[in-house]
């Protein structure tokens, strides 16, 4: 998307450097790209008062054209630090079922706002792009579009909410789909990453199906500057996983693996590896013998 003259993008993300995790990755790539197209993108994020060890502040850092106005939060700083006792889960735990119950960016709301009308007003941006989750930002987001309507509004689904509407306790299922209702349909346009999220959601909110489009994810080259110097194996079928593998998602990979493995193809057992890219520690000798022999890691 190639830059006019002064064009800026006001960027809405809870989660922003020094915030790591996949949260903040999607917007911290496609920033440093944008202002190589001659963009400015200013964000309002929510403070945060520690350097996650996972972070993409290396993409953001250190570049005029990314201005970030971080505001509170809604969430006690304390509660977010790694290493916390007893009292502090405690804490946390409460603080989560009595004002928090549907995510920890609940009461970020009425900072983000106030930020964001005070930029609207002092410059003119050719978008103003709120990306979620966490999701309860966009309990609001038709308020933003009402008080600023000659903006325009995109709503970017990095995860579709209403897939988690059953693990929100204390605000029903129905309270949540109007909430969602009301800022799908604000929205000028709606940013989903996958085509199964849009036509889920053509589905679930049918006006406004002509506006929902697909922005997918991908890789940063620039994080695997190796891959331009390796050739190309022609004679294996490769399956890479990037992320975590944490919880469900190793049992999911070696569900997977055992699977093609019982198809007892000789050709298959040949040719089909899987490379894993991520920090998450992999003890293969906890896995079967000829499950392991399918890792690269």
């Amino acid at each position: 998307m190639k830059a006019q003259k002064s064009d800026r993008l006001l960027l809405i993300a809870f989660s922003w450097c020094p915030r790591g995790g996949v949260g903040s990755r999607r917007w911290s790539k496609f920033a440093k790209y944008l202002t190589r197209e001659g963009w400015r993108v200013d964000v309002i994020t929510a403070s945060y008062p520690i350097r996650d060890k996972v972070n993409w502040c290396k993409d953001i850092s250190n570049n005029p054209s990314i201005v970030s106005y971080p505001t509170k939060s809604g969430y006690p700083s304390y509660l977010l630090r790694p290493g916390r006792n007893f009292l502090v889960k405690v804490a946390d735990r409460v603080l989560n079922y009595l004002t928090h119950n549907i995510d920890y960016a609940q009461r970020w709301s009425p900072h983000m706002q106030r930020q964001c009308s005070k930029l609207l007003r002092q410059h003119s941006y050719r978008a103003v792009v709120m990306t979620v989750g966490p999701f309860t930002p966009l309990i609001d987001f038709h308020k933003l579009k009402e008080q600023h309507p000659d903006n325009y509004f995109i709503l970017d689904y990095r995860d579709p909410w209403s897939y988690r509407h059953d693990q929100v306790s204390r605000t029903s299922k129905r309270s949540l789909m109007e909430m969602e209702a009301r800022a799908v349909a604000a929205a000028d346009a709606v940013w989903v990453t996958t085509q199964e999220h849009k036509e889920a959601y053509a589905l679930l909110f049918p006006g406004i199906a002509e506006k929902i489009y697909v922005l997918t994810n991908g890789f940063d080259p620039e994080d695997f500057p190796e891959i331009a110097t390796v050739k190309r194996n022609t004679n294996q079928w490769i399956a890479v996983h990037p992320g975590s593998l944490f919880g469900e998602r190793f049992d999911t990979l070696l569900m997977l693996v055992w699977g093609l493995i019982k198809i007892d193809s000789p050709i298959l057992k040949e040719k089909f590896r899987i490379h894993v890219y991520t920090s998450s520690q992999l003890l293969t000798r906890k896995i079967p013998r000829e499950l392991a022999e399918a890792f690269d890691h």
